[in-house]
């Protein structure tokens, strides 16, 4: 399942069954405009670990999350740098577009949102909505 097939789940009932039929979610790292991580051109060097994220509401495994290698980190490291020269010349009018953007797909996909943070957290989904709406205030 890719991270953009998450959108559909967007109630705790959805993402329960999606738990509930899957056993857990499995995500990767995002680096250099890619999902996954791979060092060099070698799949095998991937990493291969995992760490459980744990609903706290249920004691159960919702999620895994790479455990990444400081291999991977220094390689994540090195294409930030990569990427540096051109961000920085971006201007503050494009910089502030981007994070508004970021501000008007988190309102797009408020309860979505909210219900992963729900889980997550194990808190309410009202109390969920409010740290969204903060994240959507912080990014507008």
């Amino acid at each position: 399942m890719k991270l953009d097939d998450l959108f559909g789940y967007d109630t705790l009932e959805k993402a329960d069954t999606l738990i509930r039929d899957r056993g857990h979610i499995e995500l990767e790292n995002f680096v250099d405009n890619e999902h996954g991580m791979v060092i060099g051109s070698d799949p095998a060097s991937s990493r291969s670990t995992y760490i459980d994220s744990i609903n706290p509401k249920t004691g159960t495994v919702f999620a895994r999350v790479p455990c990444t290698t400081p291999e991977e980190t220094h390689e994540a490291i090195l294409a930030a740098r990569a990427a540096f020269p051109s961000w920085s010349k971006t201007t503050r009018a494009e910089r502030s577009a981007y994070l508004g953007r970021v501000s008007e797909l988190l309102r797009e996909h408020r309860e979505l949102f909210a219900v992963w943070e729900s889980i997550d957290q194990g808190k309410t989904l009202e109390r969920a909505r409010v740290e969204v709406d903060r994240a959507i205030a912080n990014f507008s």
